[in-house]
């Protein structure tokens, strides 16, 4: 098979042996490298290697992750799954397998030979991506058991997440808006009075974005202009470059990324002209914190662990689906990290914003046809 299994209970023994290695030149028995399967992301973190397991561990479980096509080291999406797996492997000593696919058809191969085999307590797959393989194979395998983010599929033998990005968008929005009435001291931000937004793909879950971020910005700033545009992929980081530095030059001084890893690219331009970026899913302010000031929380990890979690403790809920959004925790907004000096009043609004969104008082669009008609309904009142 094409993909590399990490028996993850093992990492802390390996990494707690590497440690003796290097303190003397004797060689130990009894000692073998396993990838660890860190990321150049930096947030999946290795397990404690001062307490290592005390003689052999018994595997309680075996899981498979089908990860998208972009692959780990997104700094985003995929790696926080990783994280999450991970998490889980380590608490309930879990073997994890990683499948990191690079076509539609490799993606398909990926479920159907796991599903086959019989071995796995629970296969994950994350994104829209993987959708149609999963709508082929989940229905001839009714006794495995799945886990879908970011998308559904009504099968008891699937349990569905999908987060409420509108709403962690719309607090990136009000930020961005935010930003153009109350300047930052660095000078990035001009008087044009523009943001932008640079999207993977013209898909459902990229307009949840667009359509939170556009109404959160125009909520505290109705007379801001927000760009959009499309990458085609969420790979390519030439293009996703190109769309900001051209957003840039039509005045936009604060871009969100809503390209997974091609964001990369829009995160490159705004080193290089000076503006403002804002990351997505993961906290990426620590990719570049002079430049990217915040960034939307998206809690894959989460949603993944207690996917694991309920199978290692049988309470799995298969063909029920959990939307994730502000009151559930599953989504969120964050600024820690970033070296960008800004005005205390922008997040207390934000703050403000949340909680209106939480109680119900705002009930974000989740498509950008419904843009227009909610902003002209609501305003911010200062």
């Amino acid at each position: 098979m094409y993909f590399r299994r990490i028996m993850a209970v093992l990492l802390v023994a390996i990494l707690a042996f590497a440690a003796v290695a290097c303190s003397s030149s004797e060689e130990k028995p009894g000692t073998e490298a396993v990838d660890s399967g860190d990321q150049q992301g930096g947030e999946s973190k290795a397990p404690d290697a001062s307490k290592p397991p005390e003689g052999d561990v018994e595997l309680k479980g075996r899981i498979g992750i089908v990860y998208t096509m972009t692959g780990r080291g997104d700094m985003a999406f995929n790696d926080i799954t990783y994280r999450g797996a991970m998490r889980a492997a380590e608490e309930f000593n879990l073997e994890v397998d990683h499948v990191e696919p690079k076509t539609l058809s490799e993606m398909e191969m990926a479920f159907e030979d796991m599903s086959s085999s019989g071995d796995y307590d629970l296969i994950v797959g994350i994104s829209f991506e993987v959708l149609d393989a999963l709508n082929r194979t989940a229905p001839e395998y009714p006794e495995q058991k799945y886990a879908l983010v970011d998308t559904s599929i009504p099968l008891d033998n699937v349990v569905s997440f999908i987060a409420k990005e509108n709403e962690a968008a719309f607090l990136s929005g009000v930020f961005a808006g935010l930003l153009n009435i109350y300047k930052p001291e660095n000078g990035m931000v001009g008087d044009a009075n523009v943001i932008g937004l640079v999207g993977a793909k013209d898909v459902e879950v990229i307009n949840r974005h667009i359509a939170g971020y556009t109404c959160g910005a125009k909520y505290v700033n109705p007379d801001i202009e927000v760009l959009f545009d499309y990458v085609g992929n969420f790979s390519d980081t030439a293009t996703a470059q190109t769309i900001a530095e051209t957003m840039h030059n039509r005045g936009a001084d604060v871009i969100y990324n809503v390209a997974a890893g091609a964001g990369l690219g829009m995160f490159k331009a705004a080193k290089e002209k000076g503006f403002i970026a804002i990351g997505l899913d993961n906290n990426q302010c620590h990719i570049d914190p002079d430049h990217i000031a915040g960034s939307m929380l998206k809690r894959v990890d989460e949603y993944v662990y207690s996917a694991i979690a309920d199978v290692v403790k049988g309470e799995f809920k298969g063909g029920q689906t959990f939307n994730m959004g502000l009151a559930e925790n599953g989504v969120g907004f964050t600024t820690e990290d970033s070296l960008v000096v800004i005005d205390p009043k922008i997040m207390e609004i934000v703050e403000k914003c949340k909680e209106r969104v939480i109680n119900g008082e705002l009930k974000i669009p989740t498509t950008k046809e419904e843009i227009d008609d909610w902003v002209a309904n609501h305003r911010y009142e200062w």
